[in-house]
């Protein structure tokens, strides 16, 4: 997970701001889950999707789901359940990103760590 944000190219800069602000996290989607699959049902975009942007804010519902590479495949303001996070994620790795330089301007990162 260390090399995420590194493999995440196409990441808008905004969301990038917000995990180092930890107002959002990211984490990988279980598509496995019968949980996901109404929601692939009804938004067939979301096959592209390996991550989801998560607010960590109670009043923020926007949930952002990415690409491989950090592009934007939907965003997405309903409820959606916990259970499609990859355990992984939730539980053995950091769930907020910390970095501590970054550029606006080229969309790059100079380092950054888990917590």
């Amino acid at each position: 997970m260390s090399n995420l944000i590194n493999s995440l190219t196409e990441l808008d800069v905004v969301i990038l701001k917000n995990l180092e602000s930890s107002i959002v996290s990211i984490y990988k989607i279980n598509k496995e889950h019968h949980l996901f699959k109404p929601m692939l049902d009804a938004y067939p975009s979301l096959a592209d999707a390996k991550y989801v942007v998560y607010p960590n804010i109670n009043s923020n519902n926007s949930k952002v789901f990415l690409a491989a590479d950090g592009s934007e495949v939907l965003t997405y303001d309903g409820g959606i359940s916990e259970f499609i996070l990859l355990p992984s994620d939730l539980y053995s790795q950091p769930q907020s990103i910390v970095i501590s330089s970054s550029s606006a301007e080229t969309n790059s990162v100079s380092s950054y760590s888990w917590q």
